[in-house]
């Protein structure tokens, strides 16, 4: 018995780093990695389709367990006709593990979301990013009895020799000023650090662009010191379903966070108590203003358990672990 885990290529930023990051620590794992492309099937005919998914699925045997990283970012039909062509395989176990829910991004109606539903009904487990992503599928018709909640992104960097936060009165974030509408507005005491391709015109004296980063030196720039954010943007309610990307950087460089109350992993942080679940942006910066060197201390040595395991992929690998072992015990 094997397992094998789907991995994207041919598209860039978060949708493939998150893949590929899971892939790489599936293979520590023993996993078999399964790449498919990301492409445009419009023009493509059915038998080459499937003859195109037969040679991504041409390791697979009976009773193997096949874990599909969803979305493949391709047509939903071509991920239906995957997981179609997988089932085949006697005995084979399917899991999905959602990253995102590509009709829920980008609203593309009930339709859409009906054929959403059903490819998750094929699956023998799914792995979710929130309760609230469960709560919200499970209103459109999910069946799916077996379900892991995934509990953060990691950041696997254990070759990297990262120094220990200073208390520093600076918030970090990671996003597109397009998508983050929120960014070129903040008007606190506290320095905004804005990491992003998109440079972020007419903001204010405290937001300070800093450009795109290839991941060590993001994670150096964090783990010099100060606050991350976590935010939500323009999709304001969908990021409240996700499992934020960034906040694997900022556990990995040991940084104290700060997360909109209302999102998902604001959960993770206060019972961890790395950081603040806050309302207002307002009272970020408030709360930095007013915090003093011990209490940053305090936050940093609560983080360092969550920061350690991140840093060596083992939230990841202990998911993956799970949700192969419920599938095959039963």
């Amino acid at each position: 018995m094997h397992v094998h885990l789907t991995s994207v290529y041919g598209i860039g930023g978060p949708a493939y780093a998150s893949q590929h990051q899971t892939a790489e620590i599936g293979q520590q794992l023993g996993f078999l990695i399964n790449g498919i492309y990301h492409f445009h099937i419009s023009g493509e005919r059915e038998n080459a389709l499937r003859a195109r998914i037969d040679g991504i699925l041409s390791s697979v045997e009976p009773g193997d367990v096949f874990i599909f990283q969803y979305p493949s970012w391709n047509d939903i039909s071509y991920d239906s006709l995957l997981l179609s062509r997988a089932r085949l395989f006697s005995g084979v176990r399917i899991i999905i593990f959602v990253h995102d829910v590509v009709n829920l991004m980008f609203q593309g109606g009930s339709e859409g979301f009906a054929k959403t539903i059903d490819l998750f009904n094929r699956a023998d487990l799914l792995i979710l990013p929130s309760i609230q992503m469960e709560e919200c599928l499970r209103e459109g018709g999910l069946a799916v009895k077996k379900v892991l909640i995934q509990t953060c992104w990691d950041r696997p960097v254990l070759d990297m020799d990262l120094p220990e936060p200073a208390f520093r009165r600076d918030l970090h974030f990671s996003g597109n000023p397009a998508r983050f509408p929120f960014l070129p507005t903040w008007q606190g005491k506290t320095a905004l650090h804005v990491y992003s391709g998109n440079e972020i015109r007419d903001a204010g004296p405290s937001v300070h662009w800093e450009g795109s980063k290839p991941l060590p030196v993001l994670l150096s720039l964090l783990a010099a010191g100060g606050f991350g954010l976590v935010w939500p943007g323009g999709a304001g309610d969908y990021y409240r379903l996700i499992n934020p990307y960034k906040l694997g950087d900022y556990l990995s460089a040991g940084i104290p966070i700060f997360i909109q109350k209302d999102l998902s992993a604001s959960a993770f942080v206060l019972s961890h108590g790395i950081g603040y679940a806050v309302e207002s942006l307002a009272e970020v910066d408030e709360i930095i203003q007013s915090m003093t060197e011990e209490q940053y201390r305090a936050l940093c040595q609560r983080l360092r358990g969550v920061r350690d395991l991140s840093r060596g992929g083992y939230y990841t690998r202990k998911l993956l672990v799970d949700a192969v072992m419920q599938v095959l015990e039963g």
